[in-house]
């Protein structure tokens, strides 16, 4: 099974609601005046490393090739 996930850094199937996924300053319709104080971003590969997957990478659509290679090795 290959499972990619798409951090858009909002939750936008609900609205754009604010959560630890957004990055600090960003405004969305849910933001408080404090904001989420204190939260840090999840770090959505070291949760999956420590479930002691096969493998596991970080890639961008602004470099396809780095994507596409990261894709055709997990599929292997």
């Amino acid at each position: 099974m290959l499972y990619v996930c798409y951090d858009n850094e909002a939750y936008m199937n609900t609205g754009g609601q604010q959560s630890t996924a957004t990055l600090p300053g960003t405004k969305t319709t849910t933001t408080t005046s404090r904001g989420l104080a204190g939260a840090r971003k999840k770090d959505i590969v070291e949760i999956m490393a420590a479930h002691r997957i096969p493998f596991a990478a970080t890639a961008s659509i602004g470099y396809p090739h780095d994507l596409l290679r990261k894709v055709e090795q997990a599929r292997s």
